[in-house]
């Protein structure tokens, strides 16, 4: 675990592969310490960009325990649909987020969720 101001960081390798993960949440300003306003994803990618992998990120991985159940399947749905080849940047906005989706290159999927 490590920590960069209001966000905190963990990485870890996933299971099965090489593929490494960051996963940070931070907070959205010093006196709202007990909510998130930012969730990060960062996937190092060695086997490349797979299905199960985007189904993953958005249902189990960082994203998904503070989504509901229907913008899970949405994020998921969008996730699996979008062409994600490198150099890619897009944003999907929701009533209580704004997702920031950024391939900038061929090992590195970062995703960024912000609390509107």
């Amino acid at each position: 675990m490590t920590v960069d101001g209001a966000m905190r960081f963990v990485e870890v390798t996933l299971p099965g592969t090489r593929d490494q993960l960051s996963a940070g949440v931070g907070q959205p300003t010093r006196d709202r310490r007990d909510e998130v306003g930012h969730v990060v994803c960062r996937v190092k990618l060695h086997d490349g960009l797979t299905r199960p992998l985007r189904r993953a990120l958005a249902r189990d991985g960082c994203l998904g325990p503070v989504l509901k159940t229907g913008e899970r399947a949405a994020l998921r749905d969008w996730l699996t649909g979008v062409d994600l080849s490198p150099p890619h940047y897009q944003a999907k906005r929701s009533p209580r987020f704004e997702l920031l989706v950024n391939r900038n290159s061929e090992p590195n999927l970062i995703l960024a969720l912000n609390a509107r």
